[in-house]
């Protein structure tokens, strides 16, 4: 009978979180699809690897019935708040599967022995890092970066004999040089370089005290200057040496370098004034006292915590669609509506968002042009995406990306692509993609500004505006049929926000 009432607990426990979890579940489903997931389930893997190795040498059994442990209990009750109430008002998935690692690593407070469970947290904090932050990372933090990076590489310039940069000009330059979003702003560099902290520090046993905080404070320091560095270099060879081409190919050499560097010298500094943390042996830990009647009723609070957690489940109201939202090309363009592909209409199946998908062509140019076109009018953030990610599901690599300046002062984001499935580069086709986000107010190649503007207010319709060319182009080939899309556009989103006040 006691047997019996173990396994339920332990059965409505495991139940209960999957199915208060399982949009996280659904979420990690559909980036596991994306081409760069590969990444993060090979560090899954790893990471899991020497999580069983460190179990196996941890000498007696860790696993025991579940206790009712009071620091275990105010980790993972407030992330099942936080994650419902993320989920009914907020909807950043990538917060929710952050605050489901929390509630894992809470939750088996009540199952592990208490010096391991403590001992865990550098593998929590892994996990969670883990997860795909990419696009999130440059949402919140990547232009903040960028503008510091710059302010400081202009103060070093300063110190030579050029006249003094604006913030503006390094950025320019920068964007000439690099792919500036994720890859060289120096979010990834602080995002990789915190994982290696944390995993040299669990692997060589680091003490989790004040001298290994400031160690690593100096090393965030070194991986911002390292960026700087880099961006310092960019410019010097294109306004010192004029080799700004030669810049375009070094740069992802150089900031691996300094990159390198960086971290190498954040170990050293680890090593020299950080304190190991010696390997608790089997016989200091205490063993779990007896199991009683009693323990298995105490017990029976988690599940039942749970259980009435699930039913305090609601997703956030998904923002009404209109079906007047949509545009008519002129007929010089000669417009056609296409259907969704599978693949596209898999992705916005579940979201009330108005798709309209055409081709067209635009004949006045000397080289035949034709392209492809998905509007999608939601005002809800969550139904907009980075376009992207569609380009990597549908099988093209990225090899450029980067901002259009068009004449009238207004933006737009262009990717150069290839089809990954053809080994011969040379020979396959490249085409060129663009896409950017508009109000009736106005208009932003970033998905960030679209993010910040809709989070906790869905009173703005918007438009996420994406095209794909059948070949590479040029912005002076497309910018006035882009121009006059976003006239159009501006027109549309304004007679509704009119009808919408109405």
């Amino acid at each position: 009978m006691r047997t019996a009432g173990q396994g339920a607990i332990i059965g409505a426990t495991g139940i209960a979180s999957i199915i208060l979890f399982w949009p996280v579940f659904n979420w990690l489903s559909d980036k596991s699809a994306l081409e760069y997931s590969s990444l993060h389930l090979a560090a899954l893997t790893g990471l899991t690897g020497l999580s069983i190795q460190r179990l196996h040498g941890y000498g007696i059994s860790p696993f025991h019935f579940p206790r009712l442990d009071c620091p275990a209990m105010l980790l993972w009750i407030p992330a099942v708040g936080f994650y419902l109430f993320n989920e009914a008002n907020i909807g950043i998935h990538i917060l929710s599967g952050t605050l489901f690692v929390l509630y894992l690593y809470g939750l088996a407070g009540h199952f592990l022995d208490t010096d391991l469970w403590r001992s865990m947290l550098l593998p929590m904090l892994l996990l969670i890092l883990i997860l795909p932050f990419e696009q999130h990372l440059d949402v919140f933090l990547g232009f903040p970066l960028r503008l510091l990076s710059a302010d400081w590489a202009s103060s070093l310039l300063r110190l030579t004999s050029l006249n003094p940069m604006t913030v503006e000009s390094i950025l320019m330059i920068d964007n000439r040089a690099a792919i500036v979003d994720l890859d060289c702003s120096g979010i990834n560099s602080l995002w990789i370089g915190v994982i290696f902290y944390l995993l040299l520090t669990w692997i060589e046993r680091y003490r989790l005290n004040l001298r290994w905080l400031l160690v690593g404070l100096f090393f965030l320091f070194l991986l911002v200057a390292a960026n700087v560095i880099r961006i310092t270099i960019l410019v010097a060879m294109e306004l010192i040496l004029h080799l700004p081409r030669l810049g375009a190919v070094i740069h992802q050499f150089l900031g691996l370098l300094c990159f390198t560097a960086a971290c190498l010298l954040g170990w050293a500094m680890l090593r020299i004034f950080a304190l190991s943390h010696p390997f608790c042996q089997a016989e200091d830990r205490c063993q779990p006292g007896p199991l009683d009647g009693y323990s298995i009723i105490r017990a029976s609070i988690i599940p039942l915590t749970i259980i009435a957690c699930t039913f305090l489940y609601h997703p956030m109201d998904k923002a009404s669609q209109s079906n007047r939202a949509s545009v008519q090309l002129a007929s010089r363009y000669l417009p056609q509506d296409k259907a969704l592909t599978r693949m596209e209409g898999d992705f916005f199946s579940d979201k009330q968002a108005r798709i309209q998908k055409l081709r067209f062509h635009l004949p006045e140019l000397e080289k035949p042009l034709t392209g492809s076109m998905i509007l999608v009018w939601s005002r809800n953030w969550r139904n907009h995406h980075v376009p992207e990610n569609c380009y990597l599901g549908q099988g093209y690599s990225i090899t450029d990306k980067g901002v259009w300046m068009l004449n009238d002062l207004t933006s737009v984001r262009y990717v150069s692509l290839h089809h990954s499935q053809n080994r011969d580069k040379q020979n396959s086709p490249p085409l060129t993609g663009v896409y950017w986000f508009q109000s009736a107010a106005a208009d932003t190649p970033d998905y960030a500004s679209r993010v910040l503007a809709g989070i906790g207010s869905h009173s703005e319709e918007w438009v996420m505006a994406s095209i794909l060319w059948d070949r590479a182009v040029s912005p002076m080939e497309v910018s006035p049929f882009i121009r006059e899309l976003k006239q159009t556009l501006t027109r549309v989103l304004k007679n509704k926000e009119d009808h919408h006040e109405d």
